[in-house]
């Protein structure tokens, strides 16, 4: 099955009995023993689950997809860390990759002192890496380097809907970056703070100027600039979270709800995204459905 692409599901009576993959242009489907597991991710569980009719009804006839299993809350409830990618700084000598590991350093720290925990995430890189609207708008050449900054307890909601009901179609991923006030002030705060980082005393060997921004900004310019420069920071999560109200993909146990034999084990299950890295606690959700299977047995 390796390079396979799985296309939909197989349900049975209520039971999820197989995955039908696409296995050198054919059609195949492997059946299960006990259980069907996906762990494709915050955007290809829910894109299975919607090519197999496990959805909202109303938005899978939007595309013409016949309702197996109603679930409303596939595909919603997306979540991720915003990140300001990037502030960039002229440098007084090379910076290539090689010079360092991009992840060596980072700074942790409160955008309101009463905050229970550091909401703000800051790190280094080697080089430009400014987003495409950030590169456009500012002459960035030469030798520099650069500041993430991220917001790490973001409260701002979005969803993942199908526009076609094909595998591999295209999908509306909408995270609703900054939606919030709260997130907005927060990366502007993030921001503005990086810039003071990079020019401080500490890294006088380095800093040779602004390049991205080109000068210190205003508050009122700080807010445009980081609209401009916020992606995502790879930490997609909760398009089918965890609960136990109508809204909620799974249970407790990772089984998705109503439906027998299926299990989710990825960070998609996550219901509120957490202040870090989402790769422990997708690794932990992995660890839990082997435990939870196993018992099962």
């Amino acid at each position: 099955l390796t390079e396979s692409l799985a296309v939909g599901l197989t349900v049975e009576n209520g039971r999820c009995a197989g995955v039908r993959h696409l296995v050198g242009g054919a059609e195949r489907e492997n059946r299960a023993r006990e259980q069907v597991v996906l762990a494709l991710g915050a955007i290809d569980t829910p894109r299975l689950l919607m090519l197999a009719g496990i959805g909202d009804p109303a938005e899978l006839g939007r595309i013409g997809i016949p309702t197996v299993h109603a679930l409303s809350g596939v595909g919603r409830n997306l979540q991720d860390h915003p990140l300001a990618q990037a502030c960039v700084f002229r440098a007084k000598r090379p910076l290539g990759p090689v010079t360092g590991n991009s992840g060596g350093s980072m700074v942790n720290w409160k955008s309101r002192s009463d905050l229970p925990q550091a909401d703000l995430h800051a790190f280094p890189v080697q080089g430009n890496s400014a987003e495409p609207a950030i590169r456009a708008r500012y002459e960035i050449s030469g030798d520099v380097f650069s500041f993430g900054a991220g917001v790490m307890r973001s409260k701002s909601v979005g969803h993942l809907r199908l526009l076609e009901a094909r595998p591999g179609g295209a999908l509306e991923i909408q995270p609703n970056f900054l939606a919030e006030p709260e997130d907005l002030e927060a990366m502007v705060t993030a921001v503005e703070a990086v810039i003071e980082m990079a020019a401080a005393r500490a890294n006088a060997h380095v800093f040779a100027g602004f390049a991205a921004p080109d000068r210190r900004l205003s508050r009122k310019e700080t807010v445009a600039f980081v609209r401009d420069a916020c992606s995502t920071f790879f930490h997609t999560c909760g398009t089918c979270r965890m609960g136990e109200d109508e809204e909620a993909v799974v249970d407790s146990r990772l089984a998705v709800r109503g439906m027998g034999g299926l299990t989710v084990a990825d960070a998609s299950v996550i219901p509120i995204i957490p202040s870090c890295n989402t790769h422990a606690p997708a690794t932990m959700i992995g660890e839990r459905a082997a435990d939870f299977i196993l018992q099962a047995a």
